[in-house]
C-alpha cells in the first residue's frame, strides 16, 4: 500500500508538481524530532529511516509517506527522519499545497487523503497485532 495506490501516470506527475521536491544524500534529516508538524512527505526514491532517540522504528520507499500523524494532529515531530541513501527524493505537502491541490483536482486530492487514511489504517492494525501477539506469549 502507497500513497500512490489508484493513480494513473499524469496523476502522479500532478501529484509530484503539487509539492516542494527535496533531494538529499544518506544522512540527511529530512525532519528533525520536536520540530514543528507542517507537512506531510512521500518518498519518491530512495529510503528514509524513521528513528527515535537513535533506534532505527522503520525504513520507508518509495511512495510511502511519514510525517502524517503529527502534520494532522498539529503537533511537534516525535521522530527523525533521515535519508539513508546517496539520492533520496521526497515530495513535501504543506496544507496550502494541498488546498491548491485540491483546487485544481479535487479527485486527486480525494485519492491521495484515502491513501494516506488507509496507511495510518494499516499500521494502526499491525501495531495492534504486534502488541496482541506479545500480550498473549
Amino acid at each position: 500500500m502507497t500513497i500512490l495506490d489508484g493513480l494513473d501516470e499524469s496523476q502522479v506527475e500532478l501529484l509530484r508538481s503539487a509539492g516542494r521536491l527535496i533531494c538529499c544524500g544518506r544522512g540527511v534529516h529530512v525532519i528533525r524530532r520536536g520540530s514543528d508538524a507542517r507537512s506531510v512527505y512521500a518518498i519518491l526514491s530512495g529510503a528514509v529511516e524513521i528513528r527515535d532517540r537513535g533506534s532505527v522504528v522503520a525504513e520507508l520507499g518509495p511512495g510511502e509517506v511519514f510525517g502524517e500523524m503529527n502534520f494532522f494532529l498539529g503537533e511537534g515531530r516525535t521522530a527523525d527522519a533521515v535519508s539513508v541513501d546517496d539520492e533520496t527524493a521526497v515530495v513535501c505537502y504543506d496544507e496550502h499545497e494541498l488546498q491548491r491541490l485540491a483546487v485544481r483536482d479535487s479527485g486527486l486530492a480525494i485519492r491521495l487523503l484515502s491513501n494516506i487514511a488507509r496507511i495510518l489504517c494499516a499500521r494502526l492494525r499491525d501495531l495492534q497485532k504486534s502488541q496482541g501477539a506479545a500480550v498473549h506469549r
